[in-house]
């Protein structure tokens, strides 16, 4: 079986594994490694690597724990050039990691940024794109789409006509219509899970933003992660 397991997600830090059998991968280090310990039940033996987006501490904060209980980390050079001993994926290859098939697809943010597009036997094809402006690709045959759906713009100016204060950079996260826009682009037959993650805390309505995709979509398989979730990503296809 192959899953998704939330252990953080938001500005306040993001942390997720994937687990495919007896195989699992983290993607990204923001959340304290304590807590990262503990949702693996402390044992690293099946972690072959850590993927990071991106060199922001709510993603990379917590490279050198990772690096220190003997995890390779991979990511971006902009991250490689700021933390000791990181490998850098470059764009236009894959790269083996155990059984796991890993590519990066370069996404606009206010640094240098990866989404990842992430294979394995045992789910199939899953993207993983978080903390962009917009995913302005078209990727064929994905089963699993984890994307973020940080804001939404309505609310946004409503709190702002409200003067309640907007502490994160808005204007580099992904609007709720860009997200929609972007798994309509990316939807097909093969498409069996949608995770979206990292909502704001103050502009987004985790209820309204499930609904809006099931509704775009025509879908019903969608997913907003928060700590301790744990979604199923089926391979009925494979």
């Amino acid at each position: 079986m192959s899953k998704l397991i939330t252990i953080g997600t938001g500005s306040s830090g993001n942390s997720y594994i994937l687990e495919c059998g007896d195989e699992k991968l983290l993607l990204e280090l923001g959340i304290d490694f304590k807590q990262v310990l503990r949702a693996l039940n402390y044992d690293l033996t099946n972690v072959h690597a850590c993927l990071v987006s991106h060199k922001h501490t709510d993603h990379a904060k917590y490279i050198p724990s990772a690096k220190n209980h003997g995890l390779p980390v991979f990511s971006c050079q902009e991250v490689a050039d700021k933390r000791d001993g990181v490998t850098v994926l470059e764009l236009g290859k894959k790269t083996k990691i155990g059984n796991f098939t890993v590519q990066p697809i370069e996404v606009p943010h206010s640094c240098q940024c990866y989404a990842f597009l992430i294979e394995h036997e045992a789910m199939g094809r899953l993207l993983f794109c978080t903390d962009c402006e917009r995913f302005g690709y078209r990727i064929k045959n994905i089963n699993h789409i984890c994307i973020e759906a940080n804001l939404d713009e309505d609310v946004l100016i409503d709190n702002m006509c409200d003067d309640i204060e907007i502490r994160s950079r808005f204007e580099h996260h992904m609007e709720l219509n860009n997200t929609i826009l972007a798994l309509k682009t990316n939807y097909g037959a093969s498409l069996q899970t949608v995770c979206l993650v990292h909502l704001s805390s103050g502009n987004a309505d985790p209820k309204k933003f499930k609904k809006r995709v099931v509704e775009e979509l025509g879908f019903n398989n969608v997913w907003v992660c928060e700590s301790g979730l744990e979604v199923e990503l089926s391979n009925s296809e494979f």
